[in-house]
């Protein structure tokens, strides 16, 4: 099943690699951002591995929670897929 995180207090790094780039990117996320998104809009494995940096707490919604509480929200998530290129 994919999850949704939300990030109440802390930060974590997201890392991706690709075959066209082997070099891991990185992008942060601070209290206030949130990922899994992704993996939910597509229904596919996630692209990136995240890791924390310091104690954090999550928000975490399992995909029917997701879909039924951000739903209307999917068009504004779908605009945002541009902040992990």
């Amino acid at each position: 099943d994919f999850f949704f995180f939300f990030i109440y207090e802390g930060e974590a790094v997201a890392s991706r690699a690709t075959p066209e780039n082997p070099e891991p990117s990185q992008f942060l996320h601070q209290a206030g951002d949130y990922f899994g998104e992704l993996a939910l809009l597509r229904n596919e494995p996630r692209a990136a591995s995240v890791t924390s940096t310091t104690d954090v707490k999550l928000f975490m919604m399992d995909s029917a929670t997701f879909k039924r509480l951000m739903g209307p929200a999917e068009g504004f998530l779908q605009q945002q897929v541009a902040r992990y290129s």
